[in-house]
């Protein structure tokens, strides 16, 4: 939290601490204090793991993802019935959350290739919603860098073994395999009896704001110039099929899933364009009121 002055720190620190408890005893659930605090040292050094160049107020973009997506986490963790599972399930989430942030930065790649196998053995839902993460934006990175590299004039030299390039290869390809491993021990699994749609409207009514949020940043990405925006739209097939056939299979649980990691892809291709992100501050400086009530929505 080195991004933020020491008393701002402190209140952070203090407001976190008094939502876990507080939540923890309205809950009446001591596990719960757990997955507050896997998330929370995510958050806290959440200024380590995201590029600053890109994301300038970095912890404060920490605790906005995770209040967003608190409501689904919540569930994640909550559904699993063994004690075992649950503390993997939370130590699942709070990698996924530092990976995620680890895609921010050029120079961490290794991380969240690391990130999607260890994420196999903790939680395989999330594995397989990071995996799609992983190999569309790796595909995104790649396209951005050919074309970086087709208008410079080509050069002799050996690439290394963990060039950016092969770094990428190496991402893309890790995804690919998670993706398809996760799935299958998903699909074959025991199924969950077919949810009644008040499931989805009782604990996931969060899903409507991360649509329009969706929605927002596919009209971003699409209306200015982005070099990579057929691998886009293929990342988004893959990210709503897996999405619709796990929540027919699994439950509503994964709708809401899909719907984070699809914008989380989202936001991390929009934070590759300048252009793009200058819009969206221009958005939010002209119209902060419709911003606030897409954030209230997403945190109901």
């Amino acid at each position: 939290m080195t991004d933020i002055n020491i008393k701002n720190r402190i209140l952070a620190i203090l407001g976190f601490a008094v939502f876990s408890v507080v939540l923890t005893l309205q809950k009446a659930y001591p596990l719960l204090l757990v997955f507050f605090a896997f998330s929370g040292i995510v958050i806290f050094f959440a200024d380590k793991i995201l590029d600053g160049e890109k994301i300038k107020e970095k912890t404060a973009t920490a605790f906005l993802v995770f209040f967003l997506s608190f409501q689904t986490f919540y569930q994640l963790f909550y559904r699993e019935h063994e004690t075992v599972r649950q503390i993997l399930a939370c130590a699942g989430i709070a990698v996924f959350l530092a990976a995620v942030f680890t895609l921010t930065d050029k120079s961490k790649v290794l991380y969240s290739i690391i990130a999607a196998p260890l994420l196999c053995v903790l939680n395989v839902q999330i594995a397989i919603y990071y995996s799609i993460i992983l190999l569309s934006f790796s595909a995104v990175k790649l396209k951005m860098l050919t074309d970086v590299k087709e208008k410079k004039t080509k050069s002799k030299k050996k690439e290394s073994l963990l060039s950016p390039k092969n770094l990428l290869f190496a991402s893309l390809a890790t995804g690919i395999a998670v993706f398809g491993i996760c799935l299958y021990l998903n699909l074959t699994k025991a199924t969950r009896p077919p949810e009644n749609i008040s499931y989805l409207f009782s604990y996931f009514k969060n899903t409507l704001g991360f649509l329009i949020l969706s929605v927002y940043l596919v009209i971003k990405l699409f209306k200015n110039k982005f070099h990579a925006k057929p691998v886009i739209v293929v990342g988004l097939l893959i990210n709503l099929i897996a999405t619709v056939c796990l929540t027919a299979d699994s439950g509503w649980i994964n709708f809401s899933l899909g719907w984070i990691a699809l914008n989380l892809f989202l936001v991390l291709c929009c934070a590759e364009s300048e252009e793009i992100t200058d819009s969206v501050k221009k958005d939010f400086c002209n119209h902060k009121y419709l911003f606030f009530a897409a954030i209230l929505l997403m945190l109901i």
